[in-house]
C-alpha cells in the first residue's frame, strides 16, 4: 500500500500486526515496521477495502540517517543532494490519508527535524555544519500544491553563521520563497554551491528576502522580490 506511487525501484519490508474485519472489509495496522533501505519505521493506521479503497496510515522514524532519508520522499527537485554528501540524525513523522487506485494517489505529508547535521560539497570539500532545522513537506491533490517548507534554519560555514526560513512549491518550475541572514567566507560560499566565481577573497554580511521561480521552459530563474541589505 504504501509502496504505490512514492517508493519506486527501493527495497521495502512490511513487517505487520494486522486486524482483519472480514465484514467491513477493514485493515488495522498497530505497532508495525516498515524498512525502506534499511531505514526502520513504525507504521499504524488502516486500510478500508469494502466500497472505494481508501488509506490512512501514519509512518514515524527516529534516528535516521540524513544521507539515506530522502529517498522516502517523491521530490525530485531534491536530486541536487547528490553533489552532495549528509550526515546527522532525522526524525520523521508522516501521512498518507486517501483513496488508492489506479487513477488516484493518497495524499502525502510529513514533518521533519535534523539535529547537529552537516552537508559536504563533493569536489570542494567544503562544508556547512551545525546544521538544525524544522521542516514540512505536503503532496500535491485536487486542493493542495505540493509545498517543501525549511523553518528556523540555522548552520555554520567556515565558521560563520547562517539562518533562515525558506519554502519551496511548484516542483515543476519551482519557487522559492524565503528570508535570509548570514555572514559568508566568500571562497567558502564559491566551493559550497560549485559556482566558479573566479578569485574570491573577505566576506559578504546578507539580510535578504526573496522569491524566486524558475523558468518551466529554460534554466533562467524570474526575481520576483529581493528585498534587504547585502554588504
Amino acid at each position: 500500500i504504501v509502496m504505490k506511487g512514492y517508493l519506486k525501484n527501493k527495497t521495502a519490508v512490511l513487517e505487520l500486526n494486522l486486524q482483519i474485519n472480514t465484514q467491513n472489509q477493514q485493515y488495522k495496522f498497530s505497532k508495525s515496521s516498515l524498512y525502506i533501505e534499511g531505514m526502520p519505521f513504525l507504521i499504524s493506521g488502516s486500510y478500508n477495502a469494502k466500497e472505494t479503497a481508501l488509506v490512512n496510515l501514519n509512518i514515524r522514524g527516529n534516528n535516521i540517517q540524513i544521507d539515506q532519508a530522502f529517498s522516502v520522499f517523491p521530490i525530485d527537485v531534491l536530486a541536487v543532494l547528490e553533489t552532495y554528501n549528509a550526515r546527522g540524525v532525522l526524525e520523521f513523522d508522516a501521512a498518507v490519508i486517501g483513496e488508492l487506485s489506479n487513477e488516484k494517489t493518497p495524499f502525502f505529508s510529513a514533518n521533519f527535524a535534523i539535529q547537529n547535521g552537516a552537508i559536504k560539497e563533493v569536489d570542494t570539500g567544503t562544508e556547512l555544519t551545525s546544521i538544525f532545522l524544522t521542516g514540512d513537506y505536503s503532496g500535491k491533490n485536487k486542493k493542495e500544491k505540493e509545498k517543501l517548507n525549511l523553518s528556523n534554519f540555522e548552520a555554520l560555514l567556515a565558521g560563520e553563521k547562517c539562518k533562515g526560513n525558506f519554502e519551496i512549491t511548484n516542483f515543476n518550475a519551482p519557487n522559492f520563497l524565503g528570508s535570509f541572514k548570514a555572514v559568508f567566507a566568500l571562497e567558502a560560499l564559491s566551493n559550497f554551491i560549485s559556482l566558479d566565481f573566479g578569485e574570491l577573497s573577505g566576506k559578504a554580511k546578507t539580510n535578504l528576502s526573496f522569491n524566486v521561480k524558475k523558468n518551466l521552459s529554460s534554466s533562467q530563474y524570474l526575481v520576483s522580490a529581493l528585498d534587504g541589505d547585502l554588504d
